[in-house]
C-alpha cells in the first residue's frame, strides 16, 4: 500500500527591508550649518577687526586736526571769556554785545571739545586716554563754569551801571521828602538790580545779590534814620545814623571786594589750560611717532 506523501513545513522567512533611499534635503544639513557657522565667524573677526585693532594712522591724523581745532577756539574764546569775566565781576564795563561775542565763541569751543569723544584714539591709546579722561573732568568743571556766568552777564551789566552812581545826598536840607527822593533815584535801581541775582547759577552770584540787597535796604534805613535826626535836631541821633550808614556801605564794599576775588578763584581753579595742552601735546607726540614709524 503505497504511502502518502509527508509535506515538509515551509519556514516564512521575512524579505529583507527596501533600502532607505537618501533625501536629498537631509544630506544637505550639516552642510548648511557648517557653513551658517563659518559665516558668523567671519562677521565677528570683521567686527574685531573694526573696533578692537588698536588706531592706524588716519585715526591719528584725525586726533591732531581736531585738538588743533579745540586749542584755537580755546584760545580765541575760552580764556578770553574767561579772563573778561573774571576781571568784569563788580564794576564792569562790559557790553552785552561783549557777551554775546563769548557765548558765540565759546559755543565753538564747546562743540569741538565734544567732538573729541567720537576719536579713536582717545580711547584706543593708553597714553592718550590717560590725558583725555583728566582733560575731560576738568572740561566739565571750566565749561560748567562760563555758562553760569554768561547766563547773568546782563544782570551783572545791571549791577555795574546802577550801582556804581549811588550817592548819600546831604542831610542838611529841610525838604525830607525832596532828598529821599533825590537818593531813591540812584539807590532803589542799585537794589533792584542786586536783587535780580537771586534767581542766578552761580552760587557766588547769588552770594553777592543777596549781601548787597540787604546792604541796601539797610542803608536806606539809616539814610531815612538820619533825615528823622536832622528833623528833629539831635545830633547824637544823627552821629548814631550816620555811622551806621557808613558802617552798612563798608558791608556793600566788602561784599563785592570778597565776589570778584572769588570769581577769579574760582576760574584760576576751573581752568583747563594745564589739561588741554596735555592732552594736546601728547596727540602731537603720537602723531608723529607714528608718521615716522
Amino acid at each position: 500500500m503505497a504511502q502518502e506523501p509527508t509535506s515538509t513545513p515551509t519556514t516564512n522567512t521575512p524579505a529583507p527591508a527596501p533600502a532607505a533611499t537618501p533625501q536629498h534635503g537631509d544630506s544637505k544639513k550639516p552642510l548648511l550649518i557648517g557653513g551658517g557657522i563659518v559665516a558668523i565667524l567671519v562677521v565677528l573677526i570683521a567686527v574685531w577687526m573694526l573696533f578692537f585693532q588698536g588706531p592706524n594712522k588716519e585715526d591719528y591724523r584725525k586726533a591732531y586736526e581736531a585738538m588743533q581745532e579745540v586749542r584755537n577756539t580755546y584760545s580765541a574764546s575760552g580764556s578770553a571769556a574767561l579772563s573778561s569775566i573774571s576781571r568784569s565781576s563788580y564794576g564792569s564795563s562790559s557790553s552785552s554785545a561783549n557777551a554775546d561775542r563769548f557765548q558765540e565763541s565759546f559755543n565753538k569751543y564747546k562743540d569741538a571739545a565734544a567732538k573729541l569723544k567720537d576719536l579713536k584714539v582717545m580711547t584706543g591709546d593708553n597714553e592718550i586716554k590717560e590725558k583725555y579722561e583728566a582733560f575731560t573732568k576738568k572740561n566739565e568743571t571750566f565749561e560748567k563754569k562760563v555758562d553760569e556766568l554768561m547766563g547773568s552777564m546782563d544782570k551783572m551789566q545791571s549791577v555795574s551801571e546802577d550801582c556804581g552812581n549811588v550817592r548819600r545826598t546831604s542831610v542838611g536840607s529841610s525838604d525830607k521828602e525832596k532828598v529821599l527822593a533825590e537818593y531813591d533815584e540812584t539807590a532803589s535801581k542799585c537794589t533792584k538790580a542786586m536783587e535780580g541775582l537771586k534767581d542766578a547759577k552761580s552760587d557766588t552770584i547769588r552770594n553777592l545779590g543777596a549781601k548787597g540787597t540787604t546792604a541796601m535796604k539797610e542803608m536806606r534805613k539809616a539814610f531815612v534814620e538820619m533825615l528823622d535826626a536832622v528833623e528833629a535836631k539831635d545830633s547824637s541821633r544823627l552821629s548814631k545814623a550816620n555811622l551806621e550808614f557808613r558802617q552798612k556801605a563798608r558791608t556793600l564794599t566788602e561784599a563785592t571786594s570778597d565776589f570778584s576775588r572769588n570769581l577769579r578763584r574760582e576760574f584760576s581753579d576751573a581752568d583747563v589750560n594745564t589739561e588741554l595742552n596735555a592732552l594736546g601735546r601728547t596727540v602731537t607726540n603720537r602723531y608723529n611717532d607714528v608718521n615716522r614709524g
